[in-house]
């Protein structure tokens, strides 16, 4: 809703375009996820997203997670304990990832790995 009514428009009939494709791009995620491919997740969605728009990239990904690195951070400074917080894969993979923002607030985040 932060997006003109225009950009709005032009992503929807995007992605009515690219509906045909989806269980392809589907299979590549689910496989990637499996193998713990960040990378390729990360070519996948954050790439897609910033290539069609970078005022959605903006939007989407960048202000978001921006914001919740900054609520983890305070709910960590003010209530002990152990806490889970779910976020889609587009925050937790490239250049801006939730773990980046966290490090800028001097919070240092571990992938773990099964």
């Amino acid at each position: 809703s932060q997006l003109p009514e225009s950009v709005q428009l032009k992503l929807l009939q995007k992605s009515l375009h690219e509906y045909a494709h989806a269980d392809t791009m589907l299979t590549r995620l689910v496989h990637a996820w499996k193998r713990g491919d960040t990378k390729a997740l990360a070519r996948t969605i954050v790439k897609q997203i910033k290539d069609r728009s970078p005022r959605l990239y903006q939007v989407l990904i960048l202000d978001r997670n921006k914001n919740w690195s900054r609520q983890i951070a305070r709910l960590m400074e003010t209530a002990p304990g152990t806490f889970f917080i779910a976020v889609g894969t587009g925050h937790l993979v490239g250049p801006d990832r939730v773990q980046v923002q966290l490090h800028e607030l001097g919070i240092h985040a571990t992938r773990l790995n099964p």
